[in-house]
This record gives C-alpha cells, sequence and structure tokens, in this order.
C-alpha cells in the first residue's frame, strides 16, 4: 500500500440553511393569456394543455411559454375541464351544449353530443374509458317536479357514452386506488364502480375538488359554493373545515381549522407525494399526511382556480382575476406555475462533483474528480474538502461505519480510504490497467468495486485486494450495490445484463429482456426489489432477488437515468441527462413536437407505489451525477458541469395521519351485484370455475348473462384485456 503524508484540509463553512429554502428557491412564473383558461392537464407530448371558454380553443402551452390554440369549430359550449385520455388523446366537457371534446396532438378536434342537461367534470377511469360527472333531470319525487338529479357518464375511445344515475348532485371526479370514481357532492363523498353502483359516505361539509392521494385515501376540498341551492333544497351542510381525507372504507380526518375567507378550492397529488392545494385569498399551499401546511405561493392578485402536475415537476395553475369593484376593465388571466421542489446549489470552485454516499449523522460524502479532492458536507451544512494531489481522478464513494469514507481513483488506478479526521490511506490493485469506478460497502463489511471492463473487486478493511471476473467478456459493469438477500449486485452496461454476485465470488448474470438498454447503476428500493436505470432508451426497470425482471411504467421518455439512490423520503431518487427523444414505438416513447426545446437535465423521483415523476433542473449547463440522501431531509446532487452540488429540501408525505379530530362514518353497503371482475356468484372470491366460466364467454361457449361481470366495459363481449384482468382478481384477490 502507499501510505500518503497527512494533506493539508481546505475547510470551508457554507450554511445550506442560508439558502433561503423556506420561499426564495421555489421558482414561480407567470404567463399572461388573452383568453380565459378554465381546465389544465399535462399533455402525453410534454406540453401543458387547457380549454379556453372565451375563444372556444383548446390550448398547447409548450416550455418556453408559447400559445398554440387549437379552435373548437361551430361551437357555443364553453369548454371546461380537461383530461389526458386512455388513447393518448385530450377530452373536455362543455358546459353549455352538452357535448364532449377530444383533442390530438396534433389540434384535430372531435365532439360527441351527450344526453344529459349539464357536464361538470371529466378524468380518466380504472376500466381505460374517460368518465365525467353530470346532472340528469330527476324523477318526480313528493310532488316536486324540476329537479336535477346526478349521474355518472362513460365515454369509450370511440365515442360511446353511457349513463349511470347516482343517489346525489355529483361534481369533482377522480379515479380512486379501488378501481372504482369518487365524487364530491354538496355534503358527502359518492363512489361509483364502473357498473354504476353507488356509495354514499357522509363527510360533515360541502365537498368541493377531489384528488387520490399518495396513502390509498381519497383527499378533498371544503367550501360553500354551493351552500346557497343546499339550502334551498332543505339540506344545511355545516360550512369548511378547509381539507378532508376519506379512506376508502369510510374513516374521516379533517385538516386545517379555517377562517371563513379561507376556502379551499383545488387540489391535487403533488409529485413528491405531498397534497398541493390553492385557496380563495389567493394562497397554494403544500400539506403533508402528517397535517403539516406551508403556503408556498402567495398572489398579488385573482385566484388559482386548477391546479396540476407538470412533466417538468412543477404546479402548473390557473389564475382568474378577483372578483368586485377591483377588477380592470381588461382583468388579466394567466397560467402559472411553481417548482414543487426547493432548490438551493453550493458552489465549489475549480470542482467536478461526481461520486456521493450518505455519512453518519446526516453527513454526505462526495468525490471531486476534476479538483483531486473528497469532501463531506456535515448535516448543518458546513463544507470540507480534503485534498488528494494531482493525478488521481476520484470518481465513487461508500461511507464506513467509522465516519470515514472509501473511495475509487479512476486516474492512477487506486482505492483510498480517509479516516474521520482526514488521514489517507491508498490502496494499490494488482492489475493497474484495470480503472475502478463504482464502490459499496457490502455484507461482509469489504468493500466491493467495479474492477475495469470484466470484474468485479473487493478490499478488506484491511487493504487486501482480490479481483473476481466476470463471465461476460467486455461487459462494462457500471453500477453496484449491496442486496437486500447479502449478495452484491451490478450493471453489465455493455453486456445489458444484471449480475449478482455472493460474498465468495460466485456470479450469476440475469439478460434484460428489452434491448440494448444499457444498465447503468443499481439500488434496493423500498419494497425489497432491486432497480436500475437505462441509460440509453430512457427506462427504469426492477429486478426480484431471484432475477426477475420487469420494466417499470415511466410516464415518458427519461432522458438518460444515470444514478440512483433512496432518498431521505424512502423514495427512489436518479439523476436525468438530457437526451434525444426516443424513436416512435421505443419503450417510454414521448410525442415529439417540432418547436419544442431539447430534453432538459432532470431528476427522477419512483415512490413506493410505484409513480414515476421527473423534475427540471434549475440550472445552467447542468450534468446531475451521484446523488445522496440526508438523514436531516435533504437530497444532494452532484452537478459535475455546474462546478457545484444541488441541495433540495423534502418535505414528503408522512407514512400515517396524526391530524385531528377524527370521526368515522359508517361503511356505505354497496348495491347491486359484484363488480369483482369475474366474481359471478359474488363472493367477493374468483375461483378456478368463474374462470372457466369467463373464458368459455370468451369462447363463445356461454351467453353472457352466465357472469356478466366479467365484461368490464359493458360492450357485451368478454376480450383478452379482461381475461387478464379476471386472472388478476383470482391471484390478488377482490
Amino acid at each position: 500500500m502507499l501510505k500518503l503524508s497527512h494533506l493539508a484540509v481546505l475547510v470551508c463553512s457554507l450554511s445550506i440553511v442560508s439558502l433561503s429554502w423556506a420561499g426564495g428557491f421555489h421558482e414561480d412564473t407567470l404567463f399572461n393569456f388573452n383568453g380565459t383558461p378554465e381546465g389544465i392537464v399535462a399533455g402525453p407530448d410534454g406540453a401543458m394543455w387547457f380549454t379556453d371558454s372565451q375563444n372556444q380553443a383548446v390550448v398547447r402551452l409548450a416550455a418556453d411559454g408559447s400559445f398554440r390554440p387549437f379552435p373548437i369549430e361551430d361551437s357555443s359550449g364553453a369548454p371546461g375541464p380537461i383530461t389526458v385520455g386512455p388513447d393518448g388523446n385530450l377530452w373536455f366537457i362543455e358546459y353549455f351544449s352538452a357535448s364532449i371534446g377530444r383533442a390530438t396532438v396534433g389540434g384535430e378536434v372531435t365532439v360527441f353530443p351527450v344526453p344529459t342537461l349539464l357536464l361538470r367534470d371529466i378524468g380518466g377511469g380504472p376500466d381505460g374509458n374517460v368518465w365525467f360527472t353530470t346532472a340528469i333531470a330527476a324523477p318526480e319525487v313528493g310532488g316536486t317536479q324540476g329537479r336535477l338529479g346526478g349521474a355518472l357518464g362513460r365515454i369509450t375511445p370511440s365515442g360511446t357514452v353511457s349513463i349511470f344515475p347516482v343517489r346525489r348532485e355529483v361534481y369533482s371526479l377522480a379515479e380512486g386506488p379501488d378501481d372504482a370514481l369518487w365524487a364530491t357532492s354538496y355534503d358527502s363523498l359518492v363512489r361509483v364502480t364502473t357498473g354504476g353502483q353507488d356509495q354514499i359516505f357522509p363527510v360533515e361539509t360541502e365537498a368541493g375538488d377531489i384528488t387520490a392521494g399518495p396513502d390509498g385515501a381519497m383527499w378533498f376540498t371544503s367550501r360553500c359554493f354551493f351552500l346557497l341551492q343546499a339550502e334551498t333544497a332543505g339540506i344545511s351542510p355545516p360550512c369548511r373545515y378547509g381539507i378532508g381525507r376519506l379512506t376508502t372504507d369510510g374513516r374521516l380526518t379533517r385538516f386545517l381549522q379555517d377562517e371563513a375567507d379561507h376556502d379551499t378550492v383545488s387540489i391535487t397529488r403533488g409529485p413528491e407525494d405531498n397534497l398541493w392545494f390553492t385557496r380563495a385569498d389567493g394562497r397554494i399551499s403544500r400539506l403533508n399526511l402528517a397535517g403539516t401546511v406551508d403556503d408556498i405561493v402567495t398572489l398579488s392578485e385573482g385566484v388559482a382556480t386548477d391546479i396540476t402536475i407538470g412533466p417538468d415537476g412543477a404546479l402548473w395553475y390557473i389564475v382568474r382575476p378577483d372578483e368586485g369593484p377591483a377588477i380592470q376593465q381588461q382583468p388579466r388571466n394567466r397560467i402559472g406555475k411553481v417548482n414543487s421542489l426547493a432548490f438551493g446549489f453550493i458552489d465549489i470552485a475549480n470542482s467536478g462533483p461526481l461520486g456521493m454516499a450518505p455519512g453518519l449523522n446526516g453527513s454526505v460524502w462526495f468525490t471531486d474528480v476534476d479538483g483531486d479532492r473528497v469532501g463531506r458536507l456535515d448535516r448543518n451544512g458546513g463544507l470540507i474538502q480534503y485534498e488528494l494531489g494531482g493525478g488521481r481522478g476520484p470518481t465513487a464513494i461508500a461511507a464506513a461505519p467509522d465516519g470515514g469514507a472509501w473511495f475509487t481513483n479512476f486516474d492512477n488506478g487506486t482505492i483510498g480510504r480517509i479516516t474521520p479526521d482526514g488521514e489517507f490511506v491508498e490502496f494499490a490493485l494488482p492489475f493497474p490497467d484495470d480503472v475502478p469506478g463504482d464502490i459499496v460497502r457490502g455484507p461482509d463489511g469489504n468493500y466491493w468495486f467495479i474492477s475495469g471492463i470484466s470484474s468485479i473487486g473487493r478490499i478488506t478493511p484491511q487493504g487486501g485486494v482480490r479481483i473476481f471476473p466476470l463471465p461476460s467478456d467486455e461487459a462494462v459493469p457500471a453500477g453496484i450495490t449491496a442486496g437486500p438477500d447479502g449478495n452484491l449486485w451490478f450493471t453489465e452496461l455493455l453486456a445489458n445484463k444484471i449480475g449478482r454476485m455472493s460474498t465468495d465470488g460466485a456470479v450469476v448474470e440475469f439478460s434484460i429482456p428489452t434491448a440494448n438498454s444499457e444498465p447503468n447503476d443499481i439500488a434496493t428500493g423500498p419494497d425489497g426489489a432491486l432497480y436500475f436505470t437505462q441509460s440509453r432508451i430512457g427506462g427504469l426497470a426492477r429486478i426480484t432477488t431471484s432475477g426477475v425482471i420487469t420494466q417499470v411504467d415511466v410516464p415518458r421518455r427519461l432522458g438518460s437515468p444515470r444514478d440512483i439512490a433512496i432518498g431521505p423520503d424512502g423514495a427512489l431518487w436518479f439523476s436525468i441527462a438530457g437526451a434525444p427523444l426516443a424513436p416512435a414505438g421505443a419503450p417510454g416513447a414521448q410525442l415529439q413536437v417540432a418547436e419544442d426545446p431539447p430534453a432538459p437535465t432532470q431528476l427522477g423521483r419512483m415512490a413506493r407505489d410505484g409513480r414515476v415523476t421527473t423534475f427540471d433542473l434549475p440550472f445552467n449547463e447542468a450534468n446531475p451525477a451521484g446523488i445522496a440522501g440526508s438523514d436531516a431531509g435533504r437530497l444532494f446532487v452532484a452537478m459535475y458541469d455546474s462546478s457545484g452540488i444541488a441541495a433540495i429540501e423534502l418535505v414528503a408525505a408522512e407514512p400515517t395521519p396524526t391530524a385531528t379530530p377524527t370521526s368515522r362514518t359508517p361503511v356505505a353497503t354497496p348495491t347491486g351485484p359484484s363488480t369483482c371482475v369475474a366474481d359471478c356468484n359474488g363472493d367477493r372470491t374468483v375461483s378456478i370455475a368463474e374462470l372457466i366460466a369467463v373464458v368459455n364467454i370468451a369462447l363463445g361457449n356461454r351467453a353472457l348473462s352466465t357472469c356478466e361481470v366479467g365484461d368490464v366495459n359493458r360492450d357485451g363481449t368478454v376480450s383478452i384485456s379482461e381475461l387478464i384482468t379476471a386472472v388478476g382478481r383470482a391471484l390478488r384477490g377482490c
């Protein structure tokens, strides 16, 4: 081994807290628009789309802030809420003409008439169709005529409409986590199955907007907009407690005991798994599951009326002018956005930060490949850099249990160790040409590292080195991690394989089904499986400890994903370098629009429930690399080309709600037959005999009446996809 002298230590004190995370780094932007925007949604092409009721148009808002309207021909219906359908098109309602529109990303608009009186909201359903809330003429009750009744409607991608009456007037709509639709009413939430059976859940207030939360519950706003109508109908619901949470079995939690002028308006699940909502006094706020509220934006004029997640990880919202005498002659309608994450930046002169690893007591270690240094950030933001001397090129780093770290030196082919007080020791490798790459502390207490293009190395805490060759020549291993099964797991970039190595050096390789995916880095996820980035195809994949590989569903191609790690919020975070869009038909390919700018550098996040979101990085010439989470609730990202480290304050959803007061509502009893696919006898299980019955219906050997719940979309046939759903119910239960 090579013993280095105790080199000079450069100490640079920098307070992370002073970077103003409390609001200064939640960048927000407003775009003026000459029209009346109504609903807004992230489109399948990576742009934002909204309806314009003043100009009778559907409008595309590109990333650079440019608007492109697509007129709705022969329309006077006032387009309103908008959603993305299962067919990749934009679907919207027209308030006054009782019709539903469909727009392609190229701007081709088709309108379908709907046999109802008044349309209110629209959204996707669990059955692959588009659903909407509407009003219908109620039958005469107690001598009262002209009363409105509530209904949910379903429209297939081809435009076929079905109407399902329910026992309440319904307004806002959201897909629930339980394969049902949820809607708000004047004093309750209404759950409706795809077969039209409804359940009523009283919520002790007038419910406004609604969304499915990250915790498997429904979250809704509380307001008094329809209070006068309700009182006229002889109903006086309690008014306003802010935000409500209702589990699918009827447990109610109330948040935010607000003043009367603090009506909550619109709510959505944020990309970082908090709840974001708008208020009638112009505030945009964030709420975690423990009930903690932060006001992120306060509009100087106007009110945000609708809010949703954008493809850039920002919250996009519509701003309408305030009502009353303060309105100018030509009020301003605007579209706004605010970063959901609070970004800071630690500038490190003459540096190239690359690898990162969490240390003890909230600290984070990093390598500086250009500056030939390793550094450490403590939990209070102090920055310490240790000069190594030239010609080493430190790349990857792993924390040691004594508070120090081990790191690889790419340029001179050595492994370095640093003690907590800054002492260095450097160990030469037996094959100097096999330059070391990524490194991790193994389950055996040794350090395992990538060694050249076809081997894995191991170094003991005493400096003993052994190299293990891989079965695949020129595999080019890239990332390595300790798995939950006591083995080492690593990616093989060019062999397109994932490797598993026991601590005695035995290797098993698993081929990735997706060709030429170029697996880059790998980490253990919160579910006990491992996840790896696919830098060539812009994807993310999962491998079980037994070697079963599946692609993760991503909203669109992810540029070029690189490093991946668990964050302090329990989610998986990964860095994404900008890359050209994938060819049509490639996994995760998104629609390309010629005028759009190139894909930005981003961060990706995979939540515990598998949902993937991305966040644009607000730094110039960024090339994100290593990622590490601190137990102080911060995420750090090495920004190689920007000579610094991005510091991100996470205020993530808590796993268990603790807000009070809490009350229970009785669990409603479903009406009508079971809606569990293939549960023919309604016992909430799917037996082998019932599966056989549904297969025979699909083959034409039995009548549909034998088991009507096998026909999910009610088109009179049982398709292959419906059979697959039935098998899933048999395996997982109802």
